[in-house]
């Protein structure tokens, strides 16, 4: 982990790295289901406004007045999901994504590999994806959907 950054050391390092042109095909496909896993939400939370004001506004109003959570927190983990449920937005605390990547496998409080994904979506940039990326204007994002990694390195 200390090698990155040292300019020779590292283009060395990246020339050795495998499989990263699968690995960026798979955050695309990660980034376009967060994607609209965002759209169904606001969504949900467009019904939920109209429909039932009352409860949208009473968890809104209870998970704005509850202490700034954490995403490791388990003390408001239940208004968080229940916020969550009824269409607000609860930020980095969304427990539903937390317990997806719980089950599958993922430690969490593993912060090395956490440290290193920065780095890792950095050296992605020399992988076929990025190289045979293209902009278009009209769909303002990438012909290859390479724009949705933002949503999966954001997550």
């Amino acid at each position: 982990a200390q090698n990155y950054t040292v300019d020779s050391t590292s283009a060395n390092l990246i020339k050795k790295l495998s499989s990263m042109d699968q690995m960026m095909v798979c955050s695309i496909s990660i980034g376009l289901v967060l994607n609209f896993r965002a759209c169904l939400h606001e969504a949900l939370g467009d019904v939920v406004r109209s429909r039932v004001p009352f409860v949208y506004d009473a968890l809104q109003s209870a998970y704005q007045e509850s202490p700034i959570a954490d995403f490791r927190s388990l003390d408001f983990s239940s208004l968080d999901t229940l916020a969550y449920d009824v269409g607000v937005s609860v930020g980095i605390v969304d427990q539903p994504l937390k317990n997806a990547l719980a089950m599958g496998g993922l430690d969490l409080e593993d912060h090395t590999l956490w440290n290193l994904l920065p780095i890792f979506y950095t050296a992605g940039y020399h992988s076929k994806i990025w190289q045979d990326a293209e902009y278009n204007v009209n769909f303002m994002g990438h012909q290859n959907n390479a724009h949705t990694i933002v949503s999966t390195f954001l997550c």
